[in-house]
């Protein structure tokens, strides 16, 4: 015999019952594109249903508006999903699991500052009798200091009788006790090599989440900024992978991986002496001013002791055309480039239109050329077998 949703709630008085109708489960289904596999897809679409069965409930019951605090991207790789109320932020953990002996939470919702919260919302959903109910929750501080921790599927876990039952407790603590966060271990921060290798690694084709494949603190720390987290997400669904965008001169419109040349010479040991302009702040070369970004190049083992940047000045000429002047310079504090490194300059239709290799010695090779708005070319930069190609548009 099926119970109403009536005799359910008197069975538990103490927890939130909702219904859910079919229409805001067909609601709820994402589009089949935007995840890469089966199983990130179907959590993707329980953690939209949920989102849109809570949030009225919860902004009606705490009398504070809910603003949804994470991106749908992070459903690639994990389940659950942020709310702001108030001053409080909620992780809201759903599962369709009729087992709810015990809680679990993925490590990345405690271990990450960015991602973790102040409370933690335990969701059981059954989709076939349309409802969901709100069975138990815990504060940050209770379950990192007193949770289990798994490190074989990475999570905290408490038992049942271990959280709080009454969503009336939380509407008071949330307003009292804002603020219920335990310490949390810095995460390291990734280098640029480093991030476009974990993102090539990771951004592969796969029937399951990457996020056991390395260390949790060099996981956490690429999940935990936005943008890289983007690029990971677009790699694995199969859009055009962000690191290689377009790179837009006139507009100053970079990727993250572009850096202003203080910030080489002092994070990646570049060696830009004698370089043509070369800060934050732009550099006047008579009356033209000049700006310039560069990036580290990864070409993986070819390359390994001996790191390179390559860099890209560019400034107004007459006429409506831009001078662009490219270097390729030796970083890890290196004096000279290895030799045999070649930077190739490609026109719009991927044809050679000005190459240069360096020898034993050379502290850096250029490129200068000029072009107008609007015109595309592509940098190689290539070592033996290995290359990388970065597109730009003036």
């Amino acid at each position: 015999m099926t119970l109403t949703l009536g005799q359910l709630s008197l069975a538990c008085p103490d927890q939130l019952w909702l219904e859910f109708s079919e229409s805001q489960q067909k609601t709820a289904w994402p589009a089949t594109q935007d995840y890469s596999y089966e199983a990130a897809l179907h959590r993707a679409f329980l953690n939209r249903l949920t989102l849109a069965v809570l949030s009225p409930e919860f902004s009606a019951a705490s009398e504070t508006s809910v603003q949804l605090a994470s991106s749908e991207n992070l459903w690639e790789f994990v389940t659950g999903f942020a709310l702001n109320l108030g001053k409080s932020r909620l992780v809201i953990i759903s599962s369709e699991s009729i087992d709810t002996d015990e809680f679990s939470v993925p490590q990345e919702w405690v271990d990450i500052p960015a991602l973790a919260a102040d409370y933690y919302l335990a969701v059981q959903v059954n989709l076939e009798d349309g409802w969901l109910r709100v069975w138990g929750f815990s504060t940050h501080r209770k379950l990192k200091t007193e949770g289990r921790y798994d490190a074989g599927d990475r999570t905290y876990s408490l038992d049942v009788e271990d959280l709080f039952e009454k969503l009336n407790t939380l509407w008071v603590s949330q307003q009292l006790c804002p603020a219920e966060k335990a310490e949390i271990k810095p995460l390291p921060t990734l280098s640029h090599n480093q991030i476009e290798r974990f993102i090539g690694d990771l951004g592969k084709p796969s029937l399951y989440s990457p996020r056991l494949k390395m260390p949790f603190a060099q996981w956490g720390a690429l999940l935990a900024v936005e943008d890289l987290r983007e690029q990971l997400y677009n790699r694995r669904i199969g859009k055009e992978y962000a690191l290689q965008k377009v790179v837009t001169l006139t507009k100053s419109i970079f990727s993250n991986l572009w850096l202003f040349l203080d910030e080489l010479v002092e994070v990646h040991g570049v060696n830009i002496l004698a370089a043509r302009g070369g800060s934050r702040t732009e550099e006047n070369e008579g009356d033209r001013p000049a700006q310039a970004r560069g990036r580290m190049i990864d070409l993986g083992i070819q390359l390994v002791g001996h790191p390179v940047a390559l860099i890209v000045y560019f400034s107004p000429e007459s006429n409506n055309k831009w001078n662009i002047l490219l270097q390729l310079r030796p970083g890890g504090g290196q004096t000279y480039l290895p030799p045999d490194v070649q930077m190739i300059v490609l026109d719009d239709a991927g044809e050679v239109f000005l190459e240069a290799r360096s020898r034993q010695a050379d502290n850096w090779i250029q490129l200068e050329f000029s072009g107008e708005p609007g015109e595309r070319f592509s940098v190689k930069v290539a070592l033996g077998d290995a290359s990388l190609v970065e597109d730009f548009v003036i």
